[in-house]
């Protein structure tokens, strides 16, 4: 892993600072803090579009117009509850070699602020679970009441939470929405 990172390797922390390591610092950073022992991460479509999760913005534009950003990978499964996410960068140097340059690192996901709720409980007989913070996106599963989700973000106006939920066969379900209001 360390051959392929840039030196120094970043990782930046969603809505807030960074930090630069050199590759074998970082690779030691993962095992200690970013992952868990016999994580899995699951990765997103590589054809993703990743702006609407970062505000708006293109991914590239985080890295500035001195590097070449030639992909960006969304990955699901980091941090100690296996709950956060990380956005890979991957650069093309002048020399036309190609390195993992930086990892964007959100503890409760991108395209949702931190909740102050630990977790719904869903009060009707059914809920629906959406891909993003609204009806207009997809629909990813229908639960039953009763259960309990745990909450790991908030949609920027507040009124959707981002749940930590899994489907049929376990794999984490990697963008499933609620709406906040009780009534829906």
């Amino acid at each position: 892993m360390q051959t392929l990172m840039s030196d120094p390797f970043t990782v930046g922390f969603w809505l807030s600072e960074g930090v630069q390591y050199t590759p074998a610092e970082a690779v030691a950073a993962f095992e200690n803090d970013f992952l868990p022992a016999g994580a899995t991460l699951v990765w997103a479509d590589p054809n993703m579009d990743l702006a609407p999760l970062l505000q708006g913005q293109p991914p590239a534009s985080f890295l500035g117009p001195d590097k070449l950003v030639v992909a960006t990978l969304l990955s699901y499964g980091w941090g100690q509850d296996a709950a956060a996410e990380a956005i890979q960068f991957i650069i093309q140097q002048p020399d036309g070699t190609y390195r993992w340059d930086t990892m964007l690192y959100s503890g409760f996901g991108f395209g949702s602020l931190p909740a102050d709720v630990e977790a719904v409980v869903i009060a009707g007989d059914e809920a629906t679970l959406y891909s993003g913070p609204g009806t207009s996106y997809a629909t990813v599963a229908t639960v039953f009441g009763g259960l309990s989700y745990p909450v790991i973000g908030l949609s920027d106006d507040g009124a959707w939470w981002r749940l930590e939920c899994y489907d049929d066969s376990n794999v984490r379900i990697p963008s499933c929405w609620v709406s906040a209001d009780p009534v829906q």
